[in-house]
């Protein structure tokens, strides 16, 4: 009679067969089952950490259109001139009176006819704390990321995705 292997894997980790138990059922047969019950942990790892790092690089690049250089390569202000409302603009109505935030909003609605109110808004958020506010925010994310991979065994592949959280929060552009 043929000789034939039968495989159960779910779930990973095999490859490496730490995890591989060797049963051998009978002399035809060789027979695996295997299971990795932290595959749930590892995958919901890498939801938290990849939603919270998508985040961050999003504040970051919102950061960056206040406060970035010529290397981000499009000018300052350039959501503010799409009216978008972003992190550090929040931030920066978080401290001010609801009268200031309306006529700021007011400001961003009408800026399409009046693209001089960018420079005047772009000075709002960094004197009323906007930046100090979405690198706050961009901190909390960065940090998510890192601790959602805390379930993960350590690796240099950990160690790499632990870096480029922290590296999305100090890019220039």
């Amino acid at each position: 009679m043929a000789r034939f292997r039968v495989g159960i894997i779910g779930c990973g980790g095999i490859a490496n067969g730490k995890h591989m138990p060797s049963i051998k059922a009978i002399d035809r047969c060789d027979m695996v089952a295997f299971c990795d019950l932290q595959i749930e942990r590892a995958e919901k790892a890498a939801k938290e950490y990849a939603v919270a790092l998508g985040l961050a690089f999003q504040i970051k690049d919102d950061i960056l259109d206040y406060a970035g250089t010529d290397s981000v390569g499009k000018p300052l202000g350039v959501d503010i001139l799409e009216q978008k409302i972003t992190m550090p603009l929040l931030g920066a109505f978080a401290s001010v009176s609801s009268d200031e935030e309306t006529r700021v909003r007011k400001m961003v609605r009408d800026i399409v006819d009046r693209p001089e109110y960018r420079d005047e808004i772009v000075t709002f958020v960094k004197t009323c704390g906007g930046l100090e506010y979405a690198v706050n925010q961009l901190n909390k994310y960065v940090e998510k990321a890192v601790e959602a991979l805390s379930v993960l065994p350590d690796s240099k592949e950990k160690e790499m995705l632990v870096e480029l959280a922290h590296f999305t929060a100090r890019r220039v552009f």
